[in-house]
């Protein structure tokens, strides 16, 4: 259950991702040379250090506040995410617009993660099982996305704290994309 809280799963899904990285790295018998590295949140910290763009123990140090931001913001506005599979955005921000529930994450097309408060994610469900070809996936009670209602003092936070390692963003020959905008990240020296 310890495992499941941000503030301790962020960090070790962080390791375990680093871990498999270098473990691919070992198998190649060299380190791998992508034209380009990305990852979705937490995964997006994965790839900055995994092109060699932030330390393992800077990137280490900000997921711990960050899960820690978020673990916090968990635990004063209790919440959960549904993922719904088979419905358009459109679809989705209708149940959103009648029942109070946020986009949290489109993973895909016809994939896309909603966020409520607790009280609200059975009548979410329910919106969303009644609406044609929806199915439902997952509920994840304590797993959050920075865009979620619930969070964004959580955000704010982890974004102050990462103000300090901008300074130490190491220039890579690997293409850095910022995952929303999907703009290209400038880690170059000026």
């Amino acid at each position: 259950e310890e495992l499941t809280k941000s503030s301790n799963c962020q960090p070790a899904i962080f390791v375990a991702s680093m871990a498999c990285f270098r473990a691919l790295e070992k198998k190649l018998g060299r380190q791998v040379d992508a034209a380009g590295m990305g990852g979705l949140s937490l995964g997006e910290w994965s790839a900055l250090h995994a092109a060699g763009a932030l330390s393992f123990e800077d990137a280490l140090r900000i997921l711990q506040a960050r899960g820690r931001f978020m673990q916090e913001a968990c635990e004063e506005r209790p919440s959960g995410m549904i993922s719904v599979i088979g419905l358009t955005l459109d679809q989705v921000k209708q149940i959103c617009a009648g029942t109070g529930a946020e986009v949290a994450n489109i993973n895909s097309p016809g994939q896309i993660v909603l966020s409520a408060g607790k009280e609200r994610l059975a009548e979410v469900e329910k919106a969303a099982t009644a609406a044609e070809k929806a199915t439902l996936q997952s509920k994840l009670s304590q797993l959050k996305v920075e865009e979620q209602i619930f969070i964004r003092e959580a955000r704010d936070k982890v974004v102050r704290e990462a103000a300090e390692l901008q300074k130490q963003i190491r220039e890579v020959t690997s293409e850095l994309r910022k995952n929303k905008s999907r703009e290209a990240v400038d880690t170059a020296r000026k």
